[in-house]
């Protein structure tokens, strides 16, 4: 398979087609945990606004003892409410990005078939992919729900069963750790490529969720070796990537980073420079991830065309229940051809009689 080709289509695709980058912003699923400190350290906040650390915005220290002697009278009963009204608000945000995400990335896959079928010039619009996206948005939201589910229940079997082992080998298994990472990169590579040609397989060839599934599982194994060169080239491209946001972010930070590690109090001024900084690296570091998840996507659909295409070859191949009758019919015309069994064929009569004449 040609990946340059694929590689340098999809980059064409890509550039000509930007309205793919709006969905590509909201078709990642990024997940992001609740990191809660409980140790000592954050009882150093309740004091007054003088004692707190210098590397504190000045006006970020104005009024904080009493902000947090206000929190301490809240009683335990408001608490609770408060964290359920948390949880469930967090479950609110979770189930509308699941819609827009979907939606985003069917939009995106969508519309990547389109422009990759379209002979004219003509760039596609938001219309255009929206309508052609939502006949899919159901099935495709199906999917991904039955895909988490089952994520969930193999990565609870997974460690599980990883416990039991050091269970029952005393701890031996540990030694392990280092073979198995190394082989659940190429593993994770196949499953994450069986679950993206699912959904690519859904919109591309009209199926519905399981047929889905069962067209991505043929084609992945059929391709096993260029799916994971296909997965490679994802990879490579994402980590690039993420060294270009690291980048981008160390560079906004730096002079807060220099000011901070020499213990010089920031000032006022430096701490509004210092957002201005991160403000325009994050508008940049959006772009940039809007234009490589957009890439990505089209490798891989790309790549999916020609996989699945490299399948059907496969499939078309004779039948064994049409050969016996192919070779009679090909006796059959050797008979007729060198004259054989023509005896069994009555000759036409001709008569020699002349009609009357009137």
């Amino acid at each position: 398979m040609d990946y340059t080709g694929i590689i340098k289509r999809a980059w064409k695709l890509v550039w000509k087609h930007k309205i793919l980058w709006l969905f590509a912003l909201f078709a990642s699923s990024l997940t992001a945990g609740l990191h809660f400190d409980s140790s000592g350290s954050g009882t150093h906040l309740i004091t007054r606004g003088d004692d707190l650390p210098s590397h504190i915005p000045p006006f970020l220290r104005q009024g904080n003892y009493e902000l947090f002697r206000r929190l301490s009278e809240i009683p335990p009963l408001a608490w609770v409410w408060i964290m359920l009204s948390i949880i469930a608000l967090v479950f609110l945000l979770s189930l509308i990005s699941l819609l827009v995400s979907t939606a985003a990335r069917g939009g995106l896959i969508k519309g990547l078939l389109i422009a990759e079928d379209r002979y004219t010039d003509n760039r596609l619009t938001f219309k255009e992919v929206w309508r052609a996206m939502k006949p899919f948005f159901w099935r495709l939201l199906f999917l991904r729900v039955l895909i988490g589910i089952g994520g969930l229940i193999l990565s609870f079997i997974l460690i599980i069963a990883f416990i039991i082992s050091i269970i029952l080998t005393l701890g031996l298994s540990l030694c392990l750790i280092v073979p198995l990472t190394i082989l659940a990169i190429p593993v994770g590579w196949l499953i994450n490529a069986f679950v993206g040609m699912s959904s690519v397989a859904l919109i591309d060839e009209d199926l519905d969720t399981f047929k889905a599934l069962a067209r991505s599982w043929e084609v992945a194994t059929k391709n096993i070796w260029p799916t994971l060169a296909t997965m490679f080239f994802i990879s490579l491209i994402s980590f690039l990537t993420t060294i270009f946001v690291l980048l981008f972010l160390f560079l906004g930070s730096l002079p807060l980073v220099i000011a901070i590690s020499r213990l010089v109090e920031p000032t006022t001024a430096l701490w509004v420079i210092g957002a201005i900084l991160l403000l325009l690296a994050f508008i940049l570091i959006i772009f940039i991830g809007m234009w490589a998840n957009t890439l990505v996507h089209g490798i891989f659909v790309l790549a999916w065309r020609r996989l699945k295409f490299l399948s059907n070859i496969e499939n078309l191949q004779p039948s064994s229940d049409l050969q016996p009758t192919q070779q009679a019919d090909d006796e059959n015309i050797a008979e007729v051809a060198t004259g054989e069994n023509s005896g069994n064929i009555p000759a036409p009569t001709e008569t020699d009689e002349v009609p009357p004449q009137a």
